[in-house]
């Protein structure tokens, strides 16, 4: 897996067209891989929807 499809995700649903104020909803299909440590500019809620880790 290269370092491009890491960073670029694919996008499966957005509420961009749903004129929230200040809000979006982003779901992003990511393949399986240890994410490095970084940090975001804005506040991010990530939600896993796979199978448990444990």
């Amino acid at each position: 897996m290269s370092k491009e499809d890491l960073l670029t995700p694919s996008l499966i649903a957005s509420s961009d067209r749903a004129n929230w104020s200040g809000l979006s909803l982003e779901h992003y299909l990511y393949p399986a891989y240890e994410t490095p440590e970084h940090t975001l500019e804005n506040h991010h809620i990530c939600i896993y929807l796979g199978t448990p880790l444990t």
